[in-house]
């Protein structure tokens, strides 16, 4: 059986405001003239004990203050009779529900639908007493009578959703609720309900890797937020608003929803959190420390906040610091803590100590950080028996796809290839890709700040659009081979069953995506670090594409991403050297290869000597030289990358021979990566 059966104060007010509005003593529905109409019906009962509609009015009254048995006994008499009207019946019923009288309640409502089938809220009644019966059929044949009676339908459209994603009928339960807005566009609850089965369609979609059947949906749960915040604001919804806009990129917007949270709930940790987030994507340091701080005074154990708050805050040694490491210390020692919590503490405390210069403890808590992550030996995490590593390096299992992309590209884009399909790609006058390549943490963020500070060039940002379109390549293929009833041909040699027209439509829509991120500039940056994968394809598509690569110390690679909070394969040591090797040969392979030019920029040398490097770049990219390349840290654009509050800072060179901090630590990866270069 299910739990019990409520009547809403909302469903029962509905109701006495409706047979309020039938005596023209009351004129409206507010709380007021309700208070007046009751006072009208106490005296005209008074005077008739036999007016069934004023004691009604009272029995209503008396549920909706909680006083069902009261209400049943000012209604019993009339319920005899044959002629006991729809509004009698109704509150009898809505009083044997708060009674848990339910067999005696659907009799009630039972009656009423009969005499009057336009009483949608019974219908709904009717259905919840059937789903607490365990009776769906009859339940879901209810609910839908309620939305083909009623005008305001929205209890059972929701009720009847709520049984069909029961049933594994979810796809039936959007429809259902889509068809139901078509009549009541705006309504907050149907609209946040329609969101929630959206999110739950979106993420079986990215299982089955349906990206523009996801993408669409995800549009339409943001539309269905946007539309219950316009209607009924809820600080809480705004901040859903605010992520979905975030994901879908568009975060000025997203700011604002963030914006609106804190203003609906000023003390709300989450809501000033995410607004947080959104002020250091934006350059506004300062601000966003002071809202870390305000959420972490609300909230002092939500881990999340505390990493975002570390990476914004350059912490100095005084009481305030060493206070700060205390609670997360504290918040550490918590054994029900969950092991998402402990990674986003231990690398708050491995940034507070690294701040402080204070290397060993640092790298211990990156250290279990990572080791906290999927993949690697499990052990505890306490202080006490932290030192232990995993004994056996990490499996490589997430490396792999990267080593069948490396040898697919190396097998297949070679010169006669490209010499083979020079008109494959596409030209476009108004706009052309800079693709800005490297491995994660090579300062490609710094790169496309400099780039983008010139005033012919936007910038995009790390866009997945690249790495999509050769997911839809490979899905295009596998769609025809499964009709055909052949064996499809694995990416990348099932580029040649494509159609060069085909491969157009992809180029075209990937610049028109560029076209939304500029405004009168030509030239867009896309720096996305893995796109070295794809450069073999960009080569097809773009012949008039400029790439820059971003080289850095490899040692300061691997360590800048073990000190982010980042995804196998970049949270082991291990892993990311057998990565870097792959990155390598296929940046070896593409440089012999490649009709397009590759512009090589070195990370060492850009903060040593910016403009000088900066020049080059853009004399790479066909442009004259702008002075506002070499103060790039006053770019307003947006950033969102974990570099985000560096490239607001002039240039420092404390990055540089950051391994050095570590170097103790380091021993057996330096001996690999040594092998790795010497390899190649």
């Amino acid at each position: 059986m299910s739990s019990t059966i409520s009547v809403s104060p909302e469903t029962l007010t509905r109701v006495l405001q409706r047979m309020c509005g039938a005596d023209p003593n009351s004129s409206s529905a507010s709380e007021r003239d309700l208070q007046v109409a009751i006072r009208q019906a106490k005296k005209r009962v008074n005077l008739d004990p036999n007016d069934h509609h004023f004691q009604t009015v009272l029995a209503a009254w008396e549920c909706l203050d909680d006083e069902p048995q009261l209400a049943m006994e000012r209604l019993r008499p009339f319920l005899g009779s044959a002629e006991a009207s729809a509004d009698t019946l109704t509150i009898a019923g809505y009083a044997s529900v708060q009674s848990d009288q339910y067999e005696q309640a659907r009799q009630m409502f039972d009656r009423v639908v009969k005499l009057d089938p336009h009483r949608c809220e019974c219908w709904t009644m009717l259905g919840r007493i059937a789903s607490h019966a365990e009776q769906s059929d009859w339940a879901i044949e209810f609910h839908k009578r309620a939305i083909a009676f009623g005008d305001d339908c929205s209890e059972s459209a929701i009720e009847l959703s709520g049984i069909y994603v029961r049933h594994k009928r979810l796809d039936d339960a959007i429809h259902m609720l889509r068809v139901t807005l078509l009549r009541q566009r705006n309504h907050p609850k149907l609209n946040r309900t329609l969101a929630r089965l959206l999110r739950k369609r979106s993420i079986l979609l990215g299982r089955q890797g349906k990206r523009v059947a996801r993408q669409r949906i995800t549009e339409e749960r943001l539309q269905c937020l946007r539309s219950a915040n316009g209607a009924a604001p809820r600080p809480d919804s705004y901040v859903r608003q605010g992520r979905i806009e975030a994901r879908l990129e568009r975060y000025d917007e997203a700011r604002r929803s963030f914006e609106q949270a804190v203003r609906l709930a000023p003390d709300c940790a989450t809501s000033l959190a995410h607004l947080a987030n959104a002020n250091v994507d934006r350059g506004e340091l300062s601000l966003a420390i002071e809202q870390f701080e305000a959420a972490i005074r609300i909230a002092p154990e939500h881990s999340a906040t505390h990493f975002k708050y570390s990476r914004a805050k350059k912490f100095s040694d005084n009481a305030a610091t060493r206070d700060y490491i205390a609670k997360l210390q504290s918040i550490l020692s918590q054994d029900s803590l969950s092991l998402r919590s402990q990674v986003h503490l231990r690398f708050a405390l491995a940034k507070v100590f690294d701040d402080l210069k204070q290397y060993d403890l640092a790298w211990k808590n990156y250290d279990l950080a990572n080791c906290l992550k999927p993949g690697h030996t499990e052990h505890q995490s306490s202080d006490n028996q932290a030192e232990a590593r995993p004994k056996k390096p990490r499996p490589k299992s997430e490396t792999k796809p990267l080593k069948r992309i490396a040898e697919g590209a190396i097998r297949f884009f070679n010169q006669d290839l490209f010499a083979a399909n020079p008109n494959t790609g596409v030209r476009r006058d108004e706009v052309a890709p800079i693709f800005v390549v490297g491995m994660p943490r090579s300062g490609t963020t710094l790169t496309e700040q400099i780039l983008t500070s010139h005033p012919e060039i936007a910038g995009a940002g790390e866009l997945k659009s690249i790495n999509n379109i050769r997911r839809g390549i490979e899905h295009e293929i596998r769609n025809r081979a499964r009709k055909s009833s052949t064996k499809p041909c694995a990416y990348p040699e099932s580029l040649m069953q494509m159609d060069r027209h085909r491969l157009q439509t992809f180029a075209n829509e990937y610049l028109n995506e560029l076209n939304t991120f500029r405004t009168h500039e030509r030239l867009v940056t896309d720096k996305m670090p893995t796109n070295f994968m794809h450069l073999g394809l960009i080569a097809l598509m773009f012949p008039d594409a400029k790439v820059i690569h971003c080289r850095r110390d490899p040692l300061d690679v691997l360590v800048s991403c073990y000190c982010q909070n980042l995804n196998p394969p970049f949270c082991d040591l291990n892993a990311l050297a057998y990565y870097y090797r792959q990155y390598q040969q296929m940046m070896d392979h593409f440089e012999r290869t490649l009709p397009i030019k590759i512009h090589h920029i070195s990370y060492e040398e850009t903060v040593v000597d910016c403009e000088r490097v900066a020049r080059g770049m853009i004399d790479h990219c066909g442009l004259s030289w702008d002075p506002a390349c070499i103060k790039f840290h006053q770019n307003r654009r947006s950033v969102h990358t974990p570099s985000k509050w560096q490239v607001r800072q002039p240039m420092y060179t404390s990055s540089v021979q950051k391994w050095k901090r570590f170097e103790t630590h380091l021993q057996p990866i330096m001996e690999e990566l040594y092998e790795t270069q010497v390899s190649n």
